[in-house]
This record gives structure tokens, C-alpha cells and sequence, in this order.
């Protein structure tokens, strides 16, 4: 007889879980729990595997973590500021 679907879901998140420990990759736990839960959460509704539904959200939890060191840089925005200049700069010649 098939598992429940809350067994099989936090199965899926368990999975998740123990792979990204074991790779060091697991950051926040209150953060990586959300993120594989809505995305695991999301797979199942859509009728993925288990399997499919534990590839994504490890996948989604490795592009949540790098998007958001992306914008954790600690150069800050200055080199932010310095690109809106120059795109403000080029429209201003060309017009």
C-alpha cells in the first residue's frame, strides 16, 4: 500500500535535508526548511515523483542560497549605482 502524503512528503524533505547537510551546504535552518517545504509542497501538488519533488528542492534550495549571497555581497551597491550612472549617461547621448 502507497505511503500518505504527509509521510511522503516529509520523507521528500528529510531526503532534502540530510543531502545538504552532509554537503555542507545547508545554511539557516528556519530558511531551508520553508524553502524545501513550499517546494516539495509544490511538486506534489503537481503530481511529481517523490523522487523529482526531492531533485527540486534541493535544487531550489541551491539557487534560494546563492541568489541571496548574491545580494549579500559585501562590497555593497555602490557598484550599483556606478551602473545606473552610466546607463542614465549612454540614454542621455543618445537622445
Amino acid at each position: 500500500m502507497a505511503e500518505p502524503l504527509p509521510i511522503l512528503m516529509e520523507n521528500a524533505i528529510q531526503i532534502a535535508w540530510d543531502y545538504l547537510e552532509r554537503t555542507r551546504e545547508l545554511g539557516e535552518p528556519e530558511v531551508a526548511s520553508r524553502v524545501l517545504l513550499d517546494t516539495v509542497e509544490l511538486m506534489v501538488r503537481r503530481g511529481a515523483a517523490p523522487a523529482i519533488s526531492i531533485a527540486q528542492a534541493i535544487d531550489a534550495y541551491k539557487r534560494f542560497k546563492n541568489e541571496r549571497r548574491v545580494l549579500t555581497l559585501p562590497c555593497g551597491l555602490g557598484w550599483l549605482s556606478r551602473l545606473q550612472s552610466a546607463c542614465r549617461g549612454r540614454a542621455g547621448e543618445t537622445g
